[in-house]
């Protein structure tokens, strides 16, 4: 399990309270997604199509061109995105690993 970091002060960031509910659903649950499965904030067009629950009427490139005008996330690639910053306070995928095998190993007893 991993653990995701958000500024408190994230919700009065005038990024963030420009957008819609829909936008700002789908950017919790990214980076939620992100820290789930050890992406280092990159989300793809299938996990996008995840995140967008069935209430929401928006398709996934509005959404996603939502949060790219908001600075919040930046297009890498035709069906492809980088949340902006996540790595600035979250762990990336390699330190997640490498504290999970020293976890192991300290259960384990294994000298290090």
């Amino acid at each position: 399990m991993t653990w995701l970091k958000l500024d408190d002060s994230m919700y009065h960031n005038p990024k963030v309270l420009n957008l819609s509910t829909p936008a700002f659903r789908v950017h919790i649950g990214a980076l939620l997604h992100s820290a789930q499965q050890l992406t280092d904030g990159h989300i793809t067009k299938p996990a996008l199509f995840t995140l967008l629950v069935p209430d929401i009427k928006k398709k996934p490139p509005i959404v996603a061109a939502e949060l790219c005008m908001a600075g919040l996330w930046t297009e890498v690639g035709k069906s492809e995105w980088l949340i902006n910053d996540y790595l600035d306070y979250n762990p990336s995928r390699a330190e997640v690993l490498a504290k999970r095998d020293a976890d192991r190993k300290r259960k384990a007893g294994i000298p290090k």
